[in-house]
């Protein structure tokens, strides 16, 4: 998602500091997803500083969903890619506080080894009453391309902004955005210095 590294503890703190306590923090356990399991070390870590927290991680049935809530976390984001639509219906009717995380490639996702049209995954998730949904440009294109193509979702769609500037989340605002998910780390590059 971004190839700037910074400590937990360090980030935690400057993104505490700077974000209202309204700004929810998402945070990636991206050795999880890579493993496709909950790694239990980054569960036992979080800890709130008033904000509200998100957790992405390896989270693919509503077991996996539940051992994700056992942190100090009031969201968890699913990756689309390693779940189903029928394990995601089951995570949602225990749920409502649980997020698919989509990696959209222009306007296609990679699901076992199928394409499938982002629009359509949208308006099927939208059908199983999921009221946010996460998605993540990886494609290299620029993000208001990327992104225009599915304003239609709006309201229901969180957008992850590369570049994490201000002009760039101005331009996701414009296209009908308003809840939007940028890096931490190229927010406050002082850290990364």
């Amino acid at each position: 998602m971004t190839k700037d590294t910074v400590s937990y503890r360090d980030i935690m703190n400057s993104a505490s500091k700077a974000c209202g306590k309204e700004i929810p923090m998402l945070i990636v356990d991206v050795k999880g997803i890579q493993k496709e399991d909950i790694d239990p070390n980054v569960i036992r870590k979080i800890r709130s500083k008033g904000n509200e927290l998100w957790l992405m991680t390896g989270v693919r049935n509503a077991g996996d969903m539940i051992d994700a809530f056992c942190g100090d976390v009031s969201n968890v984001m699913v990756p689309y890619h390693m779940t189903d639509d029928l394990l995601l219906r089951e995570m949602i009717e225990l749920s409502d506080s649980c997020i698919p995380a989509i990696f959209a490639e222009r306007d296609k996702i990679y699901m076992n080894g199928r394409k499938r049209n982002i629009n359509d995954v949208l308006k099927t998730l939208m059908n199983m009453n999921f009221d946010k949904i996460a998605v993540f440009n990886i494609s290299g294109e620029d993000d208001d391309h990327v992104y225009g193509n599915i304003r239609d979702f709006s309201d229901v769609v969180i957008p992850y902004v590369t570049s994490g500037d201000d002009y760039d989340i101005r331009k996701m605002n414009d296209l009908g955005f308003d809840d939007i998910m940028a890096s931490s780390v190229r927010l406050f590059p002082s850290l990364t210095q």
